[in-house]
């Protein structure tokens, strides 16, 4: 039958796995998110990169100037709804809730993996006040805070991103495996 997910789909989409429209061929709305994703991966990337970088330029013995905080405050301010978006599209049409579905052993690792989602959130948006603050502040102290914090977020989010990379690595080498051997 046509979109119930049954074992019949005539290459189509589930509603519930494929966004709702089992009209969308599953072949043209599994690329579209995986561009997607691989998009929103890359300008995570590079954000977190400048992040990193502006960060770095913080002088370590001199007073840190305002402008480098308001730099990374509005890189934050970038990042934010990109991460957010990228996350939700993760969970809801992404590798990792494919694997979830098509392995029932990995679903408490990707859990997991969602769960560092909502903390990496919470972090980013202390990040960034704690980036106004230091914006606005005459302490040097504040944005040598700062940018340890911003080091901090931007080391957590590549090792979340490098558990995500070795689950989905792992669960594509398992399927070979199996496909090749039983």
């Amino acid at each position: 039958v046509v979109g119930t997910g049954g074992s019949d789909n005539h290459g189509m989409a589930a509603p519930a796995a494929r966004g709702g429209d089992p009209r969308v061929p599953r072949d043209a709305f599994d690329g579209y998110i995986a561009e997607l994703i691989a998009s929103d991966h890359r300008s995570v990337r590079v954000l977190a990169e400048a992040m990193e970088e502006t960060a770095r330029s913080f002088p370590a013995a001199a007073a840190p100037n305002a402008s480098a905080a308001i730099r990374l405050e509005r890189l934050i301010g970038l990042l934010r709804p990109r991460i957010e978006t990228h996350f939700a599209t993760e969970e809801a049409f992404g590798l990792l809730a494919d694997r979830m579905r098509r392995r029932p052993e990995l679903a408490g690792a990707v859990r997991t993996l969602f769960r560092e989602h909502g903390r990496l959130l919470v972090r980013l948006d202390r990040l960034r006040a704690l980036a106004a603050k230091a914006a606005a502040s005459s302490d040097p102290r504040r944005p040598r805070a700062l940018a340890r914090e911003a080091a901090r977020f931007t080391d957590e989010l590549a090792r979340h991103d490098q558990k995500e990379k070795v689950l989905v690595l792992d669960s594509f080498n398992r399927a070979c495996g199996q496909g090749m051997g039983g």
